[in-house]
């Protein structure tokens, strides 16, 4: 997620400061790990006098006059994830006053601190609506790791856009910024959005769940609602959020209830069984790598790390079917240099290229080449064709792993030097359970579903993946992926 000058940030931040900049009744402070004041809205500077530049930076405790105040809530917000209080001192750049305060504890990706929300107590259950805006931000920021996030002003102007509504919607946040809802939404679903239909009543927030919005493109998806208001004189802010797998798995229609139980209990089966097996395995390489069966040589060393790096990434993905079991946030986008993921892959396959005696080699770009994408997901893309790369190649050949910057996309290469794909069933490797025999190749099981799952990765990417095949000329394959 960028600001508006293209600079890299803490998405935490981010999101604070776009959408509550200019609230001016309610003061909405970040509070980072060490009890720091991290933001600070119009409605704090109202509420207590302090200038934004001079408060940045300074501890929590200067907003109190006894600052075992701060202390002791940031303790109980600790303990409790939040801490509510009515009556609560504070100091003021002329005097003191007792305001409404909810503290909530935050544990994010990107940052770990509190929220912090005051309010003036002389509003109707001012503590009441002060905890209400604070969990309705809470639960925002903690869904922007997983869900596309949408703000925008009183203008219907999209304010905040992040890194998964661009993977939904095609449109990078400096493209999207201060462009109109409608770019991306029917004009039905904006005139709902703003003729009352989801109206602020009596209260700072008010939320509204499965939001089904026409896209302009076509088709639909689903967005819960979240409407912050902004003062007494102006509409409220609107934020859309959409989570990614709820919308996928209703655009597919994956299954049905009982459909979807049959599958909880059979991956409950194979993840525990599996995960069990795994952990094992993890235990015996610590065993071996710390000598504690003999004294081993720096080969030996290396082989049983690549082994142990394997069975890490094993172990991964099999957290990631429990995620999808549990039905939670099987997907997590995060900043990636490919040309380490990459290398990562290549470390992992050392050990069976050097059993059957073929050259795996890394030939990577110069530079950094930055991506966002799903670490698990993407790596498995890259293991899939070495992994192939090496069951098609004849001992004493040479497979090659390059990455390289192409026309605005990281592009990866796995080149071998192996029997190649036959051209009749070319057209076919990308379909589920491809069969591929080869009377020359070590293992001629087929390419199976490896192929078809690494297209829908990097499809689900907004990227592409294609071959050159020549039989027994080799295969090259290429995996673009946006940077």
């Amino acid at each position: 997620m960028n600001d508006t000058s293209g600079t890299t940030t803490n998405h935490a931040l981010v999101i604070i400061s776009s959408l509550c900049r200019n609230i001016d009744d309610y003061g909405i402070s970040l509070i980072n790990a060490q009890g720091n004041i991290a933001s600070w809205n119009k409605g704090a500077e109202n509420l207590l006098g302090f200038g934004k530049r001079a408060i940045l930076g300074k501890p929590m405790a200067s907003l109190f006059p006894d600052s075992n105040q701060a202390s002791l809530a940031l303790i109980e917000a600790d303990l409790k994830d939040h801490k509510d209080s009515g009556e609560q001192t504070f100091k003021t750049a002329k005097r003191s006053r007792s305001l409404a305060m909810s503290l909530e504890k935050l544990r994010l990706k990107d940052f770990d601190g509190y929220l912090l929300v005051i309010c003036a107590r002389n509003k109707t259950l001012s503590t009441n609506k002060a905890r209400s805006l604070a969990s309705s931000l809470a639960s925002l920021l903690k869904a922007q790791e997983y869900q596309a996030i949408i703000g925008v002003n009183n203008l219907g102007e999209i304010m905040l856009w992040n890194d998964l509504a661009s993977s939904v919607f095609g449109y990078d946040s400096g493209t999207a910024f201060k462009q109109p809802l409608k770019m991306i939404f029917s004009d039905q679903c904006i005139r709902d959005l703003y003729n009352g239909k989801y109206k602020i009543i009596d209260s700072p927030v008010e939320t509204h769940k499965r939001i089904p919005l026409k896209r302009r493109n076509g088709g639909s998806i689903e967005a819960d609602l979240l409407k912050i208001q902004t003062n007494k004189r102006s509409p409220a802010v609107t934020i859309l959020s959409i989570d990614i797998i709820e919308n996928l798995t209703a655009a597919f229609n994956l299954r049905t209830d009982k459909e979807l139980m049959d599958m909880k209990e059979i991956l409950s089966l194979f993840t525990h069984d599996l995960k069990n097996q795994l952990l094992g395995f993890k235990q015996l390489f610590n065993y071996l790598n710390e000598e504690k069966a003999g004294h081993l040589n720096p080969k030996q060393h290396r082989v049983i790390e690549a082994i142990r790096s394997s069975n890490n990434h094993l172990l991964s993905m099999i957290e990631k079917l429990e995620l999808i079991k549990d039905q939670r946030d099987a997907v997590v986008y995060e900043k990636l240099d490919m040309k380490e993921l990459a290398k990562e892959c290549v470390e992992g396959f050392q050990h069976t290229a050097l059993l059957q005696d073929i050259h795996l080699e890394l030939k990577p770009s110069s530079q950094s080449i930055t991506i966002t994408g799903d670490r698990v997901a993407l790596k498995q893309v890259l293991n899939n064709i070495i992994h192939n790369a090496l069951k098609y190649t004849p001992s004493g050949g040479k497979i090659e792993v390059g990455t390289r910057d192409d026309d605005g996309c990281a592009v990866a290469v796995v080149k071998d030097t192996g029997y190649g794909i036959p051209k009749d069933i070319q057209n076919e490797i990308f379909k589920k359970n491809a069969a591929f025999s080869n009377a020359h190749a070590a293992s001629s099981n087929g390419l199976g579903i490896g192929l078809y799952l690494s297209k829908k990765i990097v499809n689900s990417h907004k990227g592409s993946i294609s071959f050159d095949s020549q039989e027994n000329d080799g295969t090259s394959f290429f995996v673009r992926l946006p940077k």
